[in-house]
């Protein structure tokens, strides 16, 4: 009885298994635009068809960044000019990204999420450059091939505060649909300032949202939103189509 008790306690821990973030997965951008140099959020490095790309909420290149006002989305990859990036955890360099991608229908969310996105490609260095370099390779993590479903345990990957040994902060589904994600913290007292921009994985550590921001709510839960699987995937592979 307690060999069964003790089997199925495991089976419960280990169902709920946080993914394993990688070193040079989850970064802190310190974007060099028109107007200048500004940091702003979280970002990730994701492989999509077999190129890797920097992704993070387009609201972020506003006044939500600290910008005067929003740049458009159609309008970041020209006000880009480069993106150096470092690890949320450890600050070391992990090179840069240039080329910001023009996505389809992208904007701030507002009356939904989707277009709250944007997107930019890693540079890869190569011959001399790679072994001149001090900076480390990105690792990015994939799209979901599944969007989760209510009640479903995802995982924030970003920095929170000053605490740098977790790497993932757990939360619940409560509501999914075309345009909009919206998860329950399991810590009602996390501080998620920084935390836009960053993945919503499941527990293969596959990328199923961005996490846009949220709150608390009257009864003192902690919610956070982000933009669906769907809306994702379509963006980002409708720029960067398979070969």
């Amino acid at each position: 009885m307690h060999r069964f008790v003790a089997l199925i306690l495991l089976l419960s821990s280990a169902a709920w298994s946080a993914p394993t973030i990688e070193d040079g997965t989850i970064l802190r951008p310190r974007f060099v635009t028109e107007q200048g140099t500004f940091n702003a959020g979280t970002a990730f490095a994701v492989d999509v068809n077999g190129k890797v790309l920097v992704v993070t909420a387009l609201h972020l290149f506003g006044p939500a960044g600290g910008l005067e006002k929003q740049i458009e989305g159609d309008q970041v990859p020209a006000f880009t000019k480069s993106i150096f990036l470092r690890d949320a955890f450890t600050n070391a360099d992990h090179g840069t990204a240039h080329n910001g991608l023009t996505l389809a229908d992208t904007h701030p969310m507002g009356d939904d999420a989707v277009g709250d996105i944007a997107a930019f490609e890693a540079k890869v260095l190569t011959g001399l450059d790679k072994l001149d370099s001090k900076a480390k390779a990105l690792k990015p993590v994939h799209l979901a091939t599944a969007t989760p479903k209510k009640g479903d345990v995802v995982f924030i990957a970003a920095q929170f505060s000053a605490d740098k040994d977790l790497r993932t902060r757990e939360a619940k589904v409560v509501e999914i649909n075309d345009k909009w994600l919206f998860f329950e913290y399991t810590d009602a007292g996390l501080d998620i300032a920084g935390t836009n921009g960053a993945p919503v994985l499941n527990e293969e550590g596959q990328v199923v949202g961005i996490n846009l921001g949220g709150g608390k709510m009257k009864d003192g839960k902690l919610v956070g939103s982000a933009n669906p699987l769907s809306a994702i995937k379509k963006r980002l592979t409708g720029a960067v189509p398979a070969e």
